[in-house]
């Protein structure tokens, strides 16, 4: 009985140790950075607050998983009319869905596959990205990039607000760009 409980220990301690690393999205290092085009080339903006998680294979060398949540009031674009109006309830509406999320459910080499939400409403997307691999910093503490770019129509999740001018033609375009940067640390 002895020998059966450590081996079960034994089992249990090897196995706990062989999980994959999950990195913990480090908002200091990292950008979500949006772009749609306009009459007149792109507005730009970035997520101020966001958090989430990076998960790698147990050799360090396959992303596994990717989830990150933003929050949505957190948008800026330099200019602080417009940021109203990307929190207003035409576009982001911050006070009903005071977050965003990005769910990983498939990974290929150089393709991400995910749930996103925005507003309630969850559409798959696909981002491109590359990744690092674990790097070390200079004190020892392991840490990863994630790059990751893709779109999305912004009308699949219900931001319909579209101004336009007198002629009728549309100020903000249907697509958002994204472009991510994430550094995950180990916590």
């Amino acid at each position: 009985m002895r020998k059966l409980f450590l081996t079960l220990n034994l089992f249990f301690i090897f196995s706990v140790s062989a999980h994959a690393a999950v990195f913990t999205i480090e908002p200091q290092l990292s950008s979500v950075i949006f772009k749609v085009a306009n009459l007149g080339g792109y507005t730009v903006g970035i997520f101020k607050d966001f958090s989430g998680t990076i998960g790698l294979s147990d050799d360090g060398t396959q992303l596994t998983s990717l989830v990150s949540e933003i929050k949505t009031d957190s948008a800026h674009t330099g200019q602080s009319h417009r940021d109203i109006e990307f929190m207003n309830e035409k576009l982001l509406d911050t006070p009903k869905f005071p977050t965003a999320k990005f769910t990983a459910q498939k990974i290929e080499p150089g393709k991400i596959t995910g749930d996103l939400t925005i507003k309630g409403k969850t559409k798959k997307v696909t981002l491109d990205y590359t990744f690092s691999g674990i790097k070390k910093t200079k004190d020892g503490q392991d840490f990863v990039f994630l790059s990751a770019r893709g779109a999305f129509n912004r009308k699949d999740f219900g931001m319909g607000f579209t101004p336009v001018l007198e002629k009728g033609k549309a100020i903000f375009a249907d697509q958002v760009e994204l472009n991510i940067e994430l550094a995950g640390i180990l916590p």
